[in-house]
């Protein structure tokens, strides 16, 4: 089966721009485009007003949330949102699904009770209500009384986000994908989690879309490449599992230490603490061979779907120019002759 390719893109850009790009990897033939969820927390646009603007000016791309969790949204209205979107974009729609972010999570004053069990009950009712049924659920994180859509009847692919062996048994379960973000080191253990799961029900982890979002930083000049790059790695390492940290070799010290600066300096103080080996274990980053051997990497871990994210590179329009032109390209020809 032929790997797919798609590009995150996050509503802080102006909606131009995220336009921009999304046309671009429409005409490229990449296969999909996942805007972010994380709204409510600033800059962060809404992810279903950023995805009807995609629907109305791209025409093959599939669109898909990565992700909405049923803490801020309730499920019922996360379904009413996709069914919009799908009908909108003539069938192009993808939920994406997961627990949220803690932190986010937190600031909103909203604490995340029995977070497998509330995204199994939440994937279980979106499905009811994308078939048309009246719908009533009591779960940990949520509730719906007799809940019915008008307009069901579509059958929207629901995917799952994860990292810990839970969640992840549960997309092998229950899910049509699995949305990870894993370093190449960590990317065995991932998908052996979703295995376990799938064989849990006696499903075929075959039939899943197995994605990874790989931040990109393209450029020939790897310096800059690497540097656009740190505060998205920033990020990855002050707030990722530490087994997934260690798998690549970084240290709980390390994370603590920039979890620290963090609090005490904020971001821009802290990324100064991002090392070139955090970049390069969560990143690919610097020129498009260099990028081509980290991608061709994860594919031949199991990646079915890889998928692009921010910064893209230094400049990201000219980076995402030449991920759909150079980049693709080029990985597309080396499976042909696999």
């Amino acid at each position: 089966m032929l790997v797919k390719f798609g590009i995150t893109l996050e509503p802080t850009m102006p909606h131009e721009e995220v336009i921009s790009l999304s046309k671009m990897a429409d005409a490229s033939r990449i296969e999909h485009v996942w805007i972010c969820d994380t709204s409510p927390s600033p800059p962060f646009g809404d992810v279903f007003v950023t995805l009807a603007a995609l629907a109305v000016n791209t025409k093959n791309v599939k669109l898909g949330s990565s992700i909405c969790n049923p803490y801020t949204r309730n499920p019922a209205l996360i379904a009413a949102a996709t069914l919009s979107l799908d009908s909108l974009s003539k069938g192009r729609a993808i939920l994406g699904l997961g627990s949220g972010s803690i932190d986010r999570l937190t600031s909103l004053g909203i604490s995340q009770r029995n977070p497998v069990d509330t995204v199994k009950d939440a994937v279980n009712a979106c499905r009811k209500l994308f078939n048309g049924e009246i719908v009533s659920v009591k779960s940990p994180g949520f509730q719906l009384q007799d809940i019915v859509l008008t307009q069901a009847g579509h059958n929207i692919p629901i995917y799952l986000g994860g990292s810990g062996p839970k969640m992840l048994g549960l997309a092998g379960e229950l899910a049509d994908g699995v949305l990870l973000t894993c370093s190449s080191d960590y990317l065995p253990t991932a998908i052996g989690y979703v295995q376990k799961g799938a064989d849990k029900l006696g499903r075929d982890v075959d039939e899943l879309d197995i994605t990874n979002s790989l931040v990109i930083s393209l450029s020939e000049d790897e310096i800059e490449a690497k540097g656009a790059a740190r505060e998205i790695v920033l990020d990855l390492v002050a707030w990722g599992r530490p087994e997934a940290l260690a798998a690549s070799g970084i240290k709980r010290q390390e994370q603590d230490a920039l979890r620290i600066a963090i609090d005490k300096k904020g971001p821009e103080a802290a990324v100064d603490l991002v090392t070139d080996k955090m970049v390069d274990a969560l990143s690919a980053s610097g020129p498009i061979e260099k990028c081509f051997v980290k991608c061709q990497d994860q594919i031949k871990k199991g990646v079915g779907h890889l998928i692009f994210c921010l910064p893209f590179g230094p400049d990201p329009e000219e980076a995402v120019q030449r991920i759909c032109k150079e980049l693709v390209p080029k990985l597309r020809e080396k499976q042909g002759k696999a």
